[in-house]
């Protein structure tokens, strides 16, 4: 089964901020939050995946495939907020308590983690395929 995870890490602090020194096999940073949570049909975080992939291919966030399997977008706080809200737009899931309550937690646990970011940094936005 392929799995497809969204996360946010620190950017390198190297010349490229999405060059973490590896090669296309684990170029990407070490996740400082949880996995956003998994959402949409077919494999598992398929809508995260894909729409941070589409971000990035769009141009809308700055970013680039960074790994074999991974992209990376450096991004601000506000940016990744919105990006949440964007992808999980309507689904009760992960807003109403009574449905899913470890889905809904989930997601308030990254918001909250998300919310305690600093607003004058940024950060990268990390999408792996494994």
């Amino acid at each position: 089964m392929t799995y497809r995870d969204v996360f946010i890490g620190e950017l390198s602090d190297g010349a490229d901020p999405l060059d973490w020194g590896g090669n296309w096999n684990g170029n990407v940073p070490q996740a400082v939050s949880t996995t956003f949570p998994p959402h949409g049909g077919g494999m598992l975080g398929e809508l995260p995946f894909s729409q941070l992939q589409d971000r990035i291919s769009s141009g809308k966030f700055q970013g680039k495939q960074v790994d074999w399997g991974g992209w990376a977008a450096k991004v601000t706080r506000q940016e990744i907020l919105d990006f949440i809200a964007e992808v999980y737009l309507g689904d009760e899931w992960y807003t109403d308590p009574k449905l899913m309550p470890h889905l809904y937690q989930n997601m308030q646990t990254l918001i909250a983690y998300v919310r305690g970011l600093p607003e004058d940094r940024a950060f990268a936005l990390v999408a792996t395929e494994l």
